[in-house]
Protein backbone atom coordinates (compact mmCIF):
# COMPACT_ATOMS: atom_id res chain seq x y z
CA UNK A 1 0.00 0.00 0.00
CA UNK A 2 1.71 3.24 -0.97
CA UNK A 3 0.61 6.30 1.73
CA UNK A 4 2.25 9.72 1.58
CA UNK A 5 4.36 9.24 4.41
CA UNK A 6 5.98 5.87 2.82
CA UNK A 7 6.71 7.82 -0.66
CA UNK A 8 7.76 10.98 1.06
CA UNK A 9 10.09 8.32 3.27
CA UNK A 10 11.48 6.31 -0.03
CA UNK A 11 12.45 10.02 -1.30
CA UNK A 12 13.81 11.24 1.51
CA UNK A 13 16.09 7.61 1.73
CA UNK A 14 16.92 7.91 -1.90
CA UNK A 15 17.63 11.89 -1.94
CA UNK A 16 19.68 11.13 0.75
CA UNK A 17 21.71 8.40 -0.66
CA UNK A 18 22.61 10.50 -3.93
CA UNK A 19 23.51 13.41 -2.03
CA UNK A 20 25.96 11.35 -0.05
CA UNK A 21 27.63 9.59 -2.75
CA UNK A 22 27.81 12.63 -4.69
CA UNK A 23 29.62 14.36 -1.24
CA UNK A 24 31.78 11.40 -0.62
CA UNK A 25 31.61 8.95 -3.27
CA UNK A 26 30.40 5.46 -3.26
CA UNK A 27 32.77 3.68 -1.89
CA UNK A 28 33.19 5.31 1.10
CA UNK A 29 29.20 5.25 1.46
CA UNK A 30 29.13 1.55 0.89
CA UNK A 31 31.79 1.12 3.50
CA UNK A 32 29.73 3.18 6.20
CA UNK A 33 26.88 1.06 4.93
CA UNK A 34 28.85 -2.50 5.25
CA UNK A 35 30.29 -1.20 9.38
CA UNK A 36 26.56 -0.24 9.63
CA UNK A 37 25.12 -3.70 9.00
CA UNK A 38 28.08 -5.35 11.13
CA UNK A 39 27.54 -3.07 13.98
CA UNK A 40 23.52 -4.39 13.73
CA UNK A 41 24.36 -7.70 13.05
CA UNK A 42 26.22 -8.00 16.24
CA UNK A 43 23.88 -6.24 18.42
CA UNK A 44 21.15 -8.60 16.73
CA UNK A 45 22.59 -11.38 17.67
CA UNK A 46 23.58 -10.28 21.34
CA UNK A 47 20.27 -9.62 21.84
CA UNK A 48 18.19 -12.76 20.34
CA UNK A 49 21.30 -14.44 22.51
CA UNK A 50 19.92 -12.80 26.04
CA UNK A 51 16.77 -13.37 25.20
CA UNK A 52 16.73 -16.91 24.05
CA UNK A 53 14.56 -19.58 26.05
CA UNK A 54 16.62 -21.46 28.27
CA UNK A 55 17.29 -25.15 27.32
CA UNK A 56 16.86 -28.40 29.61
CA UNK A 57 19.62 -29.85 30.94
CA UNK A 58 20.69 -33.15 29.69
CA UNK A 59 20.07 -36.25 31.84
CA UNK A 60 22.34 -37.46 33.83
CA UNK A 61 23.55 -41.11 32.12
CA UNK A 62 23.88 -42.61 35.96
CA UNK A 63 19.67 -42.14 36.05
CA UNK A 64 19.42 -45.29 34.00
CA UNK A 65 17.82 -44.33 30.95
CA UNK A 66 18.42 -46.94 28.28
CA UNK A 67 20.37 -46.22 25.23
CA UNK A 68 18.73 -46.36 21.76
CA UNK A 69 19.95 -49.57 21.15
CA UNK A 70 18.48 -50.95 24.37
CA UNK A 71 15.06 -49.17 24.07
CA UNK A 72 12.92 -51.30 21.79
CA UNK A 73 9.22 -50.79 20.97
CA UNK A 74 6.92 -53.57 21.04
CA UNK A 75 4.31 -54.25 18.83
CA UNK A 76 1.19 -55.22 21.15
CA UNK A 77 0.66 -58.81 21.29
CA UNK A 78 -3.95 -59.25 20.34
CA UNK A 79 -5.35 -62.23 21.83
CA UNK A 80 -7.61 -63.65 19.40
CA UNK A 81 -11.26 -64.33 20.49
CA UNK A 82 -12.60 -67.65 20.49
CA UNK A 83 -15.90 -66.68 18.40
CA UNK A 84 -13.28 -64.44 15.71
CA UNK A 85 -11.95 -65.86 13.04
CA UNK A 86 -9.48 -63.08 10.95
CA UNK A 87 -9.52 -63.61 7.38
CA UNK A 88 -7.70 -61.55 4.60
CA UNK A 89 -9.72 -59.67 2.24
Amino acid sequence: MDTLARQVGETLVARGTAAAISRWGIWRVAGWLGVAALVAYYLGSRYRAQHAVPRLPAPDAGQGVPSPDQERRRVPEFEPHQDESRTLH
